[in-house]
């Protein structure tokens, strides 16, 4: 919805719009800001100190984003040879986060800090992981957060008898131009000519969906663009190229104008995508549901994992449910079997777990 948050005045001239900051950056952050903060405290509170867990928090957030930049790349990406796989490789801002890359790399950058340091102290993966998992949680509902703001990690045009409350992305974002190269949608409200008329220098409206912003701001059939925003059209082309490339439309445009031949009234409208199931919200509030759910059953727990496996099952359960109702372009089939692979380590670790004796006893205080 909002990829980019603000701009910072660049007076080095390099970005003449200012210094764009990102949504899905900020959130990140934050995430990364509060996780650390919530595993130190429950690190302390099962004798843990928390310097042991703060320094474990930059092996998982470094090794996760690692993890998730390169499970996309390679597999949504493909890079054409090893410079551009170093280029694309930092470019969070565009999105292309898978998270089970990052459970893998999150969970390689454990194992490091664990050969390092923990092993040595004595701490176990089990406390550790019950530690975590709270936290864990809470990170992908902020990260969640960030894909909504990006536009990215979008939901599917639900069927027109389904009430549901639906939201609808810029121009720019990637569930628009998805949409419109699937041709479900048109680009901005509107068709035109795909042939050029001599007579015309511009191009020419065929056919304006009533429905849309445009026919809203005054455009009509037989109308003819010549300029779209400050660039002169004068083909279906530059219509195009005009609308969808990056450098001409930036991502948090939202207004689009255009200049129609013997109108001196531009016509201003905010094109968008068709209403869309809100699949990143939907995650942001099973997840903050399930990061309640963990810190009521922690108490509880009578061996050291418990809580770590009651998230994976409770996470897996929701994903793959939430992927059906997902749309963007991603590897569909190595989230669904990460779905199926997460329930069912879950499972054997929590069924592993009762089959041996318990490390802590439970104690009921009766009432006075």
């Amino acid at each position: 919805m909002y990829p980019v948050l603000f701009r910072i005045p660049d007076p080095t001239g390099n970005f003449p719009d200012g210094v764009p900051i990102y949504g899905f950056g900020v959130m990140l952050f934050v995430a990364f800001l509060l996780c650390s903060w919530l595993a130190g405290v429950r690190a302390e509170k099962v004798g843990i100190k928390k310097e042991y867990i703060q320094d474990l928090t930059i092996y998982l957030f470094v090794g996760g984003l690692l993890g998730a930049r390169i499970s996309y790349i390679l597999m949504q990406d493909t890079p054409r040879d090893v410079f551009d796989f170093f280029y694309k490789l930092p470019r969070i801002w565009d999105g292309g986060i898978i998270l089970y890359g990052s459970l893998i790399g999150g969970f390689l950058g454990y194992l490091v800090h664990y050969v390092l340091v923990l092993r040595k102290a004595g701490i176990t993966t089990g406390k550790v992981a019950d530690v975590l998992a709270p936290a864990l949680v809470l990170g992908i509902a902020l990260g969640r957060i960030g894909c909504f703001a990006n536009g990215c990690c979008y939901g599917q045009v639900p069927p027109a008898e389904v009430p549901v409350l639906t939201v609808s992305f810029p121009l720019g974002a990637p569930a628009t131009q998805e949409l419109v190269g699937q041709g479900v949608q048109t680009a901005a409200g509107f068709t035109v000519a795909q042939t050029m008329d001599q007579a015309f220098d511009g191009v020419k409206v065929e056919q304006v969906d009533p429905a849309s912003s445009a026919y809203a701001a005054g455009l009509r059939p037989g109308h003819v663009i010549q300029k779209v925003g400050p660039n002169d059209v004068r083909s279906v082309d530059d219509l195009t190229n005009a609308l969808f490339n990056p450098k001409l439309w930036p991502r948090d445009q939202r207004t689009l104008t255009l200049a129609v031949r013997d109108d001196p009234t531009p016509v201003v409208c905010q094109p968008g995508s068709l209403g869309l199931h809100p699949t990143q919200l939907y995650e942001t509030v099973s997840m903050f549901l399930l990061f309640l759910l963990l810190l009521a059953y922690s108490p509880f727990r009578t061996r050291d994992g418990q809580v770590m496996a009651l998230m994976m099952m409770c996470y897996a359960v929701h994903r793959y449910l939430n992927e059906q109702l997902r749309n963007d372009v991603r590897p569909v089939g190595f989230e669904a079997y990460g779905s199926v692979l997460l329930l069912l380590a879950g499972a054997m670790i929590m069924a592993g777990l009762y089959l041996r004796p318990p490390q802590y006893q439970l104690t009921w205080e009766s009432p006075a």
